[in-house]
C-alpha cells in the first residue's frame, strides 16, 4: 500500500492546515468545508490528516468502534462484556462517494446472511465506519439531496437509526465532517453549508518558487513514497496534535492576508471562516 502524502510536506495553504488541525484537536468546532479550484491540495491535505491523529482504543472486532471504557449498551454487535478484549487502531478516514446510495451510507439488510443462514442481520454502512473518525465528502456540492438530508440528521443527533425489512438498528455516529468543493461546479445547499463550523477558501500560489517546490515534492513522492514519508516523518510528528484531553479552542487571530469571523461558542456550526491567498 502506497504511503499517503505527509501533512507536513504540503507547501503553503496555511489556512487549510490550521482549520484541519483545529478540528482534529476539538471536533466540537463542527467540521471543515474547503472551497477552491482544482490543484490546490484540498484532497491531499484532508487525506493526510488521519495520519496525524493518535490511534484509538476500540472493542476488538466491533464494526461500530465501541470504546472499551464506555461501550454502547445497545450496540448491534453487543452487548460487550466488561472484560471484552480491546485493541488500538488508526483513526479512519472514510470517504462518502457522491453517487453512493442511502443503503451504502446508513447500512442495510445483510443479504448474504439472510440467504445463506436465513437470519435477518444488519450490514453497517459508511456512517458506522466513520464513528470516532473522519467522514470525507469530495465534491460535497454535488451530493444528492437524499444523502444530504440523511447526513444532516445524523450529524445533528450523533446517532444513525435504520429500519430495514423488519430490522431496527440504532448506533452512535459521531465524526469530523470534512467536505471539499470547486465553486465553479455549483454552490452548496444552505442547510449543509450551515453544518460546517469552519469554511476555508484556498487558491493556488502565484509564487514561481513555491510552484516549483510543489512539483518537486510531488515527483519525489510518486517516485518513492516510502522514502519521502521517512524524510518528512520528523516534521509530521511535530505537527501531530496532542493525544491528551482535548481542550477548548481559543479564537485564532487573523493573519494580515486573512479575513475571519467567528460565532459565539454556543453556535459552533454558524462558523469561523477564512479566506486568502496561500502564504
Amino acid at each position: 500500500m502506497t504511503a499517503s502524502y505527509p501533512f507536513s510536506a504540503i507547501v503553503g495553504q496555511e489556512d487549510l492546515k490550521l482549520a484541519l488541525l483545529i478540528n482534529a484537536v476539538s471536533p466540537e468546532v463542527g467540521g471543515v468545508l474547503v472551497r477552491g479550484e482544482k490543484g490546490t491540495a484540498k484532497s491531499t491535505a484532508v487525506r493526510s490528516l488521519a495520519g496525524l491523529l493518535p490511534p484509538i482504543r476500540v472493542v476488538a472486532g466491533c464494526p461500530y468502534s465501541c470504546d472499551p471504557e464506555a461501550p454502547n449498551p445497545e450496540c448491534p454487535a453487543g452487548p460487550h462484556p466488561e472484560d471484552a478484549p480491546a485493541e488500538e487502531r488508526p483513526v479512519r478516514l472514510v470517504e462518502l462517494p457522491v453517487g453512493a446510495s442511502t443503503d451504502r451510507l446508513a447500512g442495510t439488510l445483510d443479504l448474504e446472511k439472510a440467504l445463506l443462514e436465513g437470519k435477518k442481520a444488519f450490514e453497517p454502512g459508511i456512517l458506522a465506519a466513520a464513528h470516532r473518525g473522519i467522514l470525507y465528502v469530495d465534491e460535497v456540492n454535488l451530493l444528492s439531496d437524499h444523502l444530504v438530508d440523511l447526513l444532516l440528521d445524523v450529524a445533528a443527533m450523533g446517532t444513525n437509526h435504520v429500519e430495514r425489512e423488519g430490522v431496527s438498528v440504532r448506533h452512535p455516529s459521531r465524526f469530523i465532517l470534512v467536505g471539499t468543493m470547486n465553486p465553479e461546479e455549483g454552490e452548496l445547499r444552505p442547510q449543509l453549508l450551515d453544518r460546517f463550523g469552519v469554511t476555508v477558501e484556498v487558491t493556488g500560489s502565484p509564487d514561481p518558487k513555491e510552484r516549483v517546490e510543489i512539483v518537486r515534492r510531488r515527483l519525489h513522492h510518486e517516485a518513492d513514497a516510502e522514502e519521502f514519508a521517512r524524510k518528512w516523518a520528523g516534521r509530521t510528528g511535530r505537527s501531530r496534535p496532542s493525544s491528551g484531553r482535548r481542550a477548548p479552542v481559543s479564537p485564532v487571530p487573523p493573519s494580515p492576508t486573512t479575513s475571519s469571523t467567528r460565532s459565539p461558542p454556543s453556535a459552533p456550526n454558524s462558523g469561523w471562516t477564512a479566506s486568502g491567498a496561500t502564504s
